[in-house]
């Protein structure tokens, strides 16, 4: 699309310019480039960037106005990103990238590093002998010299004959990319705007793919006679007094040269705005790609402004809505035993499952013993609940007393029967979340603190609260619910001695409580 270059430079330096802090972004990427440029396949050079290859999108910015290779230029390059929200709600955050650059030019130059076709013939000019008449005055004058045309060449072809303006040029051009949840769907979206783009001094109109020949130095001559006499080259040694006589000398010589020929020199350009490149979660803008050959040989490949965004697992919702969707929302697997617990003499276990089981019925498997114990049917929530027998006493607290959730080929992890520290009830009331539970003896001495966690995201836990236990291990604290949120994990942590003799602790745990936080 193409716009006013005064709005776009406006638009280019604001985007560039307006860079605020905020969190991070988890599952969210995003970089940007002002551009990439290789010349005379050089390595690509890339001197402004924004977050350039780390894996969470955030908030970064930076410009300049030097670093492109020769013969490239700008006088403005740069480059952002921004995160914004809250990194606890994923789902509610937006990632931007943008880059791009004012006044992009380049210029072919005699010494660019290719051989050109009017450098050749200048160098392939071979020096001329003049015969100089006799000066009385300067006995020991040479009867003749050999001078060099070069020079001369030179001075009648300033810039090798070359357009003394920018081969192509850029007012602005910019890139932008972002990606955001719409609809609980990750949505990348990637646009560009490009103005004022010129070849030779010529606007030139871009609706798609531009490619182009342009003839930067046409086949032409140079008359002997023409050159400057003051340009060419004399040999040291020529003493002042006798410089007008080889100049009058000269003219004969070069009146009886015949014509130097000059080769044509063309350029082969393509342009290309507006380059979206897209793959499963990554999308990649580019304001512009320019690619200029000259004699067959590349000379630049270069990208004007280059925003990228992209998303790894994001989950685009601002929270679980239930604790069966709390369950299930971190992992795979589309069955999960959420508890077991030994209460008033049976055993009872709670889990969760997809929303394509309610109403089948899951059985629990006592894999110690090879048979199903207990069943339930999945609820309308995606929860079921179901007790079964204990297991015989000396199995109880062995690691072999494990249940496992089964329907169909879906299978739960086996969950173990006892535990060193349980949660016996969860209490939600308005905007607090009270948990009780027991930390089983023997506890380390002195009792050692329960920390109590909240997941934030899939990869990401925060701590909400500690708690001392009494001298039976029991414990009983109260958190703060989350806000916006309509079902949280808590999981809690402490360290216990494994034995009464043994004074060495270790790390235990509870199992996640999901917890339904409406009412």
């Amino acid at each position: 699309m193409r716009v006013k270059g005064t709005a776009l430079a406006a638009l280019v330096v604001a985007s560039l310019g307006a860079w605020t802090s905020s969190a991070s972004a988890a599952g969210w990427r995003c970089e940007a480039s002002a551009g990439r440029a290789s010349v005379l396949g050089s390595a690509p050079v890339e001197p402004i960037t924004a977050n350039k290859g780390q894996v969470l999108c955030r908030t970064a910015g930076l410009t300049g106005s030097t670093g492109l290779p020769a013969p490239l230029n700008a006088t403005t390059l740069g480059a952002s990103t921004a995160s914004t929200g809250s990194a606890d709600t994923p789902g509610a955050q937006t990632v931007t990238a943008t880059g791009g650059l004012l006044d992009f030019g380049l210029r072919i130059l005699p010494d660019l590093g290719i051989k050109l076709p009017v450098t050749e013939a200048i160098e392939g000019v071979a020096p001329v002998s003049v015969p100089l008449p006799a000066v009385p005055l300067l006995p020991t004058a040479p009867k003749a010299i050999t001078v060099d045309l070069r020079p001369a060449l030179r001075a009648a072809l300033p810039n090798g004959g070359l357009p003394n303006t920018d081969l192509v040029r850029v007012r602005a051009a910019v890139a932008f990319a972002s990606g955001r949840c719409v609809n609980g769907a990750p949505v990348l979206e990637g646009s560009s705007r490009v103005a004022g783009v010129s070849l030779l001094g010529q606007e030139l109109p871009l609706n798609g793919l531009v490619t182009q020949t342009l003839e930067l130095l046409g086949g032409q001559t140079i008359d002997p006679s023409n050159l400057d006499v003051s340009k060419i080259g004399l040999p040291e040694g020529i003493a002042p007094e006798l410089l007008p006589v080889v100049q009058a000398a000269l003219r004969p010589v070069l009146d009886g040269l015949p014509n130097i020929t000059i080769p044509a020199t063309v350029a082969q350009i393509a342009i290309q705005p507006g380059q979206q490149i897209r793959t499963a979660n990554t999308l990649t803008q580019r304001a512009l790609t320019v690619s200029i050959a000259l004699l067959g040989q590349r000379v630049t490949d270069f990208v004007v402004g280059e925003a990228t965004v992209g998303q790894d697992s994001v989950v685009c919702t601002t929270g679980p809505t239930s604790a069966a969707q709390a369950a299930l929302q971190c992992t795979t697997r589309r069955l999960v035993l959420t508890d077991v617990i030994s209460r008033n003499g049976r055993v009872v276990l709670t889990g969760a499952a997809d929303k394509r089981f309610v109403g089948k019925r899951v059985r629990i498997f006592f894999p110690h013993q090879r048979r199903f114990v207990a069943s339930a049917v999945v609820r309308r929530d995606g929860t079921f609940r179901t007790t079964a027998a204990l297991p015989p006493r000396i199995l109880r607290a062995t690691n072999l007393a494990r249940y496992q959730a089964r329907i169909g080929k879906e299978r739960s992890l086996r969950l173990k029967l006892e535990r060193r520290m349980i949660v016996r009830s969860v209490r939600v009331s308005g905007d607090r979340v009270r948990i009780s539970g027991q930390v089983q003896r023997p506890l380390a001495k002195p009792a050692r603190t329960i920390t109590i966690t909240r997941r934030v995201s899939c990869t990401k836990s925060a701590v909400v609260a500690r708690v001392k236990p009494n001298s039976k291990g029991e414990f009983s604290v109260t958190v703060k619910a989350p806000p916006k949120t309509l079902a949280a994990v808590y999981r809690l942590s402490t360290r216990v001695r494994k034995t009464t003799k043994n004074p060495k602790t270790y790390p235990t745990f509870t199992l996640p409580r999901y917890v339904d936080l409406a009412g």
